[in-house]
């Protein structure tokens, strides 16, 4: 597939002409095998790929500096997977691999590459193996953000409702919630998704929402009202995005952590350890 895929752009010369529009700042997107030809070659698909069209020249965009990608890592069998390890092992001996699973996707900007996902992806580099995290999707409320993100901080807020039904996280999938100014409130993951028409809320799910009194008539009054800003025609046939999550890490509680160590380990400068440490916009006090 994604040696077919390389030999026909080359083939038919769109491999130069993408060349050239990467060349002149043009924004490019691939998946899968599309994915893969972005890297410096296509060895590491050899596995995966028996080049029946006989390709012979299967290096690719080069735009990872020297690294070539591989796609779906951790995603097939395990049998597949231990052998893909094997290969690409083997393989960094010469080359350098990044092996991504399914959940995660590299952003280029020039010189700023950055791995966005919400599962650990691999570099293969002299025949070693490195695990990395991605980097966390961070994302805000649409309305009264600071407010919300407050209650989930209190352990009031566990679930959060939406009009997108299609772009949805998985059970397990990570994400940071942000303040207004886009510093980072917390680290939180998924654990139930429901996907139902909005008469069918219950009161447990207003409940974990946690806004207002918590009880079936505020949120839906509330609800109702915000989604009408939207879509006009909501109604309660409307079907709705119900993600259920649980804080995994408190980021305001370990910057605050981390300011008292320092206070404590500089007293010299700060005096007595009797201050309080609380966390503004602006900063830490």
């Amino acid at each position: 597939m994604e040696l077919k895929l390389l030999n026909d752009l080359k083939a038919s010369r769109a491999f130069e002409k993408i060349q050239k529009f990467i060349n002149n700042n043009g924004i490019v997107f691939g998946g899968s095998a599309g994915a893969i030809i972005f890297g410096k070659n296509l060895k590491s698909c050899a596995l995966d790929d028996d080049n029946i069209v006989g390709l012979k020249d299967i290096s690719g965009y080069d735009v990872l500096n020297g690294y070539s990608i591989l796609c779906h890592y951790t995603n097939r069998t395990k049998e597949k997977d231990a052998k893909s390890k094997e290969y690409l092992l083997n393989l960094s001996k010469d080359e350098k691999i990044v092996a991504l699973p399914e959940e995660d996707t590299i952003f280029i900007n020039d010189n700023d590459i950055q791995v966005i996902g919400n599962k650990p992806y691999y570099i293969f580099e002299n025949n070693t193996i490195q695990e990395k995290n991605p980097k966390l999707l961070e994302w805000q409320y649409d309305i009264d953000n600071d407010n919300l993100v407050e209650l989930v901080l209190q352990g009031k807020k566990t679930a959060t409702t939406s009009l997108d039904t299609i772009n949805v996280s998985k059970p397990g999938e990570r994400s940071i919630l942000t303040f207004e100014n886009e510093k980072k409130a917390c680290i939180v993951e998924t654990k139930k998704v429901i996907i139902t028409q909005f008469k069918n809320i219950t009161p447990e799910i207003a409940f974990l929402e946690g806004e207002g009194n918590r009880t079936l008539d505020y949120y839906k009054k509330a609800h109702m009202d915000y989604f009408k800003t939207i879509n006009p025609n909501f109604n309660d046939e409307t079907e709705v995005c119900i993600e259920i999550f649980e804080v995994i890490e408190d980021l305001r509680k370990t910057r605050l952590a981390l300011a008292k160590r320092i206070v404590e380990h500089n007293e010299q400068i700060f005096g007595n350890n009797l201050h309080t440490i609380t966390e503004i916009n602006a900063g830490l006090l």
